[in-house]
């Protein structure tokens, strides 16, 4: 999955950022040229991160947990090598909504690689993905969208209590509209990374990250992802300031 997309995470696919519809090609292909540019990992082996810092890359996300128990076995070596790197780094949890309550899963994510510390310039927030899974059966989890929006809030909640700071919630335009009602309730407090269209779901005034290019699933081609405005305000939002 990119988080940004699979969901084994181990789907991947990552995030999703307050945000407006999604730029044009023209205007995405302005924004690569001056805004910063990341990768999703999901549970790729060898990634070349020191090649991808050379290339221009400024931060890495990556998959971290899924579900009520279940920890990326390649994520310990895969995060090390984004910090090693110098690159601006984050994890991510692929969120089971039919597999346990979501304050469980947070706290599961915050001790497996999530947790985020005040003023660590290198280090995002960790994440939330939630949207189309092909693990499950049912496109929403087989539940009904206020059940959908209370578990996130409850992961949402129990993340802030844990770490002071709001998870980002990655997702996709038309997952979202259609498995929580298009919910705004998260508006104000969770940035959005969108995967796919950049069209803006839930009341987000913009994207904060999107992930273009879900990539091939293999170490040589990772999600593509960009922040939506420059790299100074990139190390703001990862020091929370």
């Amino acid at each position: 999955m990119k988080i940004f997309s699979t969901v084994f995470f181990f789907t991947s696919a990552f995030f999703c950022g307050l945000g407006t519809a999604a730029p044009t090609e023209n205007g995405l292909k302005s924004r690569r040229a001056s805004n910063p540019e990341g990768v999703e990992v999901s549970a790729q082996t060898g990634v070349d991160w020191n090649g991808l810092k050379t290339s221009g890359k400024e931060f890495g996300v990556v998959f971290a947990t899924t579900g009520p128990a279940l920890k990326n076995p390649e994520f310990d070596d895969s995060y090390t090598g984004c910090t090693n790197a110098g690159l601006i780094c984050g994890a991510y949890h692929v969120a089971l909504p039919s597999q346990g309550n979501g304050s469980d899963q947070a706290k599961y994510f915050i001790n497996n690689g999530g947790n985020w510390s005040k003023n660590d310039k290198n280090k995002l927030p960790g994440a939330v993905a939630i949207y189309v899974n092909n693990n499950e059966l049912q496109e929403c989890y087989g539940l009904q969208a206020s059940e959908l929006v209370q578990w996130l809030h409850d992961f949402s909640d129990e993340y802030y209590h844990e770490t002071g700071r709001y998870p980002v919630i990655g997702t996709q335009y038309q997952w979202w509209t259609d498995c929580t009602n298009n919910d705004s309730s998260f508006k104000s407090t969770n940035a959005l990374a969108l995967v796919g269209s950049s069209n803006v779901p839930g009341g987000w005034d913009h994207w904060s990250f999107l992930e273009y290019d879900i990539g091939s699933g293999d170490a040589t081609h990772p999600g593509q992802v960009i922040w939506y405005d420059n790299s100074s305000n990139l190390e703001s939002f990862a020091v929370g300031s």
